[in-house]
């Protein structure tokens, strides 16, 4: 029997993580044996003690406390490292903020992994929102001049518009991004990945992801005959402002682009140097946009 161990990174939100490993209890699972790895990214409140105590009922969860909160990937990390003492043949990362709606969803998720071509490596099932319709993204790994034009709050709005990639009508689609809300792939493959990238923090890991695939030729793919529910929790938006948030955004871009692009530290001191620009232009508009629209 294939054994899948689910990651789900903790921070503060304990009852959103009860409610999940509740929810992955109700599975039926013939073909499969899951377990749950909670990492408690050293949460400032109760979280561990609480997370200890309320999953002691399930003997296939494991609760284990990372060291500080270093961020998604770090955290993340901490667990697959974890589990390499006994390790897994398939691992899930998942937020605690998503639903699995089909209750053989595992059975069904390893059996399309294992129909997809062989240079597969992290893929995901559709992701849809609370309301039920898909989530759109850009399936490309962006480019120097998508993020330039995103610390230009002109630019930023006109490329809002511009349309992201759909599922198609086949069983699975290829992507280099795999949105980093639910991921699958198998573990001894992701350990030769070395993971995730430990520099970043909380942006930008699926982009050093996709390149780490792409640099060894394997294909991320999307599974479009699957889906699960995001939530998109409020967990981030509570600990840090917007600007705060772009500001992160920017700055793994910028680890990005140093590591990864041509020219990269003239890249990253233009993408700095916008940014500086753009965080005038976005305190500007926010005052006038309180200011006129009370």
């Amino acid at each position: 029997m294939k054994s899948i161990a689910v990651i789900i990174l903790n921070y503060k939100t304990y009852d959103a993580t009860i409610h999940l490993c509740d929810e992955l209890h109700r599975q039926q699972n013939t073909t499969v044996s899951v377990s749950c790895l909670v990492v408690d990214n050293a949460s400032p409140n109760d979280s561990y003690a609480i997370l200890k105590k309320e999953l002691s009922k399930y003997d296939d969860v494991t609760v284990i406390l990372s060291p500080g909160n270093e961020g998604y990937a770090r955290g993340n990390n901490y667990g697959l490292r974890y589990l390499s003492s006994q390790p897994p043949d398939y691992v899930m990362i998942a937020n605690n903020d998503i639903y699995l709606d089909d209750e053989c969803f595992f059975d069904k998720l390893v059996a399309e992994y294992e129909k997809l071509p062989s240079d597969k490596a992290v893929t995901a099932p559709k992701q849809l929102d609370c309301s039920g319709n898909e989530y759109l993204f850009s399936r490309k790994i962006p480019s120097f001049l998508d993020d330039l034009t995103d610390n230009t709050i002109l630019l930023r709005k006109l490329k809002s518009k511009r349309p992201s990639t759909a599922a198609s009508s086949a069983d699975y689609d290829e992507t280099e991004i795999v949105p980093g809300s639910l991921l699958f792939v198998n573990y001894s493959l992701f350990q030769g990945l070395d993971f995730f990238d430990d520099s970043t923090f909380l942006y930008c890991e699926e982009r050093f992801l996709a390149n780490k695939t792409r640099k060894r030729k394997y294909r991320n793919y999307i599974i479009n005959t699957l889906s699960y529910r995001h939530l998109h929790s409020k967990s981030i938006s509570g600990s840090y402002s917007q600007l705060a948030q772009l500001r992160m955004i920017n700055r793994e871009r910028i680890n990005y682009t140093v590591k990864h692009r041509s020219l990269g530290r003239i890249k990253a001191f233009l993408l700095f140097l916008t940014f500086q620009s753009f965080s005038c232009e976005f305190l500007l508009y926010s005052f006038l946009k309180n200011l006129f629209c009370r």
